[in-house]
C-alpha cells in the first residue's frame, strides 16, 4: 500500500504519474489517488518504505510506512502512506517463516476442518501539498484511510477465502467528506 508512480496517458488518471493505493476506492476500477500529474516524466523523484513483521503462535502483527517526494514542474507531491494490521488465529496456527523471501506465508491448517483468522487493519495515505491533491476540487485535506476488519478461512495453505467489512472517509472538497462502508468477500488461491 506505499506510495507508487508511473508514467503513461493523462486520461482520468489512469496511467498519469499518481500517487496511490487501491482499496474500496476503486469502485470505477480507478485506484484512489492523492497525487495527479500531467502527461510526461516525473522530473525527479524519491522515496523511502520501511516494514515491520512479527509472529508469535496464533498472533500475526504487521506494519508498513512508505513515503514519496515526486516533482513534475511546477507541481510537486509529498505523499506518505501506513498501513497496520493484527491478525489472530482461532484454531491456534502460526504463520510460517521464509527467510530467503523475508516474508511470513498463509496460515497451514493443523485440523481437517481447516484454520479460521480475525484481522483488522488500519491504511492511510495522504499529501501534504494540496496543490497536486487528485481529490475532487478545494479538498481541504488530502487524506484517504480505512479499517478493515473481517475473517480469514484457509482450507488449506493455497486457498484463502475472506469476508471483510470496510469504513473509509476521504475529503472530497466543496462536496464534504465521503464515508463508505462496503462488505467485501473474496477467494484467492495460489499455485
Amino acid at each position: 500500500q506505499s506510495p507508487a508512480y508511473g508514467a503513461g496517458s493523462p486520461v482520468d488518471g489512469y496511467g498519469a504519474p499518481t500517487a496511490g493505493y487501491r482499496t474500496w476506492y476503486g469502485k470505477r476500477s480507478n485506484p484512489a489517488r492523492v497525487a495527479k500529474f500531467g502527461a510526461g516524466p516525473i522530473s525527479a523523484a524519491a522515496s523511502l518504505t520501511g516494514e515491520l513483521a512479527a509472529a508469535s503462535g496464533p498472533l500475526y502483527l504487521q506494519a508498513e510506512y512508505g513515503r514519496a517526494q515526486l516533482q513534475q514542474a511546477p507541481r510537486h507531491a509529498d505523499v506518505s502512506a501506513l498501513s497496520a494490521a493484527i491478525a489472530y488465529s482461532l484454531t491456534g496456527e502460526t504463520r510460517s517463516y521464509a527467510p530467503h523471501k523475508g516474508t511470513y506465508g498463509a496460515l497451514t491448517p493443523t485440523h481437517h476442518l481447516g484454520a479460521v483468522e480475525a484481522v483488522l487493519r488500519y491504511d492511510d495515505i495522504r499529501n501534504a501539498d494540496l496543490s497536486s491533491c487528485a481529490l475532487k476540487t478545494a479538498a481541504t485535506l488530502c487524506d484517504i484511510s480505512s479499517i478493515t476488519a473481517g475473517v480469514n478461512y484457509y482450507p488449506d495453505p493455497h486457498i484463502r477465502f475472506m469476508l471483510q467489512y470496510q469504513i473509509g472517509v476521504a475529503d472530497a472538497g466543496t462536496a464534504g467528506r465521503d464515508h463508505p462502508h462496503t462488505i467485501e468477500a473474496r477467494a484467492q488461491a495460489s499455485l
